[in-house]
């Protein structure tokens, strides 16, 4: 009896360090584990700051597309205000006579 004893205990200590083994491997797998979901929430956080920054940027360059100029419009609009300096000049020498 004894010996079964022993041996029934043998196999519980067996089967305890087993467990205890695999506990502190799961316990270090999950220190990974959220150290990793830690380093990925802040890859996500940086790449929505970028999504944020890139739309506000694409916003602003829709907006300048909109009130921009081709360069035909540039040159009418250029043309147009010479040709009202020069009028604003006749006037002025008009007046001045």
């Amino acid at each position: 009896m004894n010996n079964q004893h022993q041996h029934v205990i043998n196999q519980f200590e067996s089967k305890l360090n087993q467990l205890i083994f695999r506990y502190e491997n799961l316990e270090k797998k999950n220190e990974q584990l959220v150290e990793e979901l830690a380093r990925t929430r802040e890859e996500l956080m940086e790449a929505h700051k970028e999504i944020v920054e890139l739309r506000s940027s694409y916003s602003a360059l829709k907006t300048a597309r909109m009130v921009g100029f081709s360069e035909e419009d540039k040159k009418t609009a250029h043309r147009r205000i010479t040709r009202l300096v020069r009028d604003i000049d006749s006037c002025l020498e008009l007046l001045n006579e």
